[in-house]
């Protein structure tokens, strides 16, 4: 995958919307700021893991184009707020896929030190002389401490997370290798084959329990985030239908009458709770998208869509035009229909997961 390309497109997409406008300065500065976290946390965390999260980026470069910023003035607010929120997602996505790499890197380094403290019991069984041991745990000795200071760095990171993970400090476990390599070293510096031999074990093992307790860490943390995101994409599907559903009573209403009606009072009212409704899905969608990929570009597309119908839908109704309203009402149908289908869609992913993860 080409870097400097999917950069340079993403930057498209961001740069795009802020150089297409003269107004709205703080949001632009905003927009900025965020730009400059992802691309120095893209520095640290780009793998092929990210590529799905680029082609997010340059559909947004699809999606705010200079005709519909010129359009309405209601719509390009909507659509760079929307730009933001999903900037925000992807911020704390990539701060947690940082958090994740770290820890699995440092699971990593130390399943090789555990491989490095068996080569070392092989070499002690073959030889008397114990100064290149002790030349090798120096150097696993200082591979641990930069390893714990990794570990650190991401605990660090987690806590700037808005959801941070459930991480332990391993602080204890750490400490027990650390004194015991210091003990390693005393016993190979003085000659102690034995006791040297038994701390070698100690550490091995160490590392062995300390490797499955972070592994094991990490997989209970995906599994109560997978379960979370279920729950939470079940209950937004539960009110998405309520919406569609009554955004189709109130449409029905409205072909039965004119402007001139009375009942246009009550359906007006009706309408303008749909938009309270929507509203609280779209914010229960971008918090639930900072902690999953699978909320990606092609939802939020469609409950801005749902957004916007549904606004539209009142607004062109006080104006008189109950035709334009009919229209507006007929698109927020479709778009949560839609938003049904990606959600339900995104839900079996998300079940898939943990399905995997459980038979791991």
């Amino acid at each position: 995958m080409d870097r400097d390309a999917n950069v340079n497109g993403y930057k498209y997409a961001v740069l795009f919307v802020i150089l297409s406008q003269n107004s709205f300065s703080e949001e632009k500065s905003e927009i900025l700021k965020k730009q400059q976290q992802i691309d120095e946390l893209l520095n640290d965390v780009f793998s092929d893991e990210l590529k799905k999260l680029f082609e997010e980026f340059n559909e947004l470069a699809k999606q705010f184009d200079s005709k519909k910023f010129d359009q309405l003035s209601k719509e390009m607010d909507s659509s760079l707020d929307d730009l933001a929120k999903q900037l925000d997602k992807n911020v704390q996505l990539l701060k947690k896929m940082k958090v994740e790499q770290k820890v699995e890197r440092v699971i990593e380094e130390l399943k090789n030190l555990a491989t490095s403290e068996n080569a070392n019991l092989e070499k002690l069984e073959k030889r008397s002389d114990l100064a290149p041991i002790y030349e090798d745990e120096k150097q696993n000795e200082s591979r641990l401490k930069d390893l714990e200071n990794d570990y650190k760095g991401a605990l660090e990171i987690n806590k700037d997370l808005e959801k941070p993970m459930n991480l332990f400090n391993f602080d204890n476990e750490f400490s027990t290798i650390k004194k015991n390599y210091s003990k390693v070293l005393e016993d190979s510096e003085k000659g102690n084959k034995r006791k040297t031999s038994e701390g070698i074990k100690n550490n091995r093992k160490s590392f062995d329990q300390l490797v499955f307790a972070m592994d094991q860490m990490l997989k209970n943390n995906m599994s109560k985030q997978n379960k979370a995101n279920i729950e939470d994409i079940k209950q937004i599907l539960e009110n998405l239908i309520i919406v569609s559903f009554d955004q189709e009573k109130v449409l029905n209403k409205f072909n039965m009458i004119d402007f001139n009606n009375p009942l246009i009072n009550d359906l007006k009212i009706k309408q303008k709770i749909l938009q309270s409704q929507v509203i609280f899905i779209k914010d229960s969608l971008y918090a639930l998208a900072k902690r999953t990929p699978e909320i990606n570009t092609v939802i939020n597309k469609e409950m801005l869509n749902l957004e916007n119908s549904v606004v539209s839908a009142f607004d062109v109704l006080e104006s008189g035009n109950v035709g334009g309203s009919r229209m507006h009402q007929q698109y927020g149908i479709t778009a949560a229909n839609n938003l049904a289908l990606f959600l339900s869609e995104a839900l079996e992913n998300i079940k898939e997961q943990e399905k995997k993860s459980n038979t791991n």
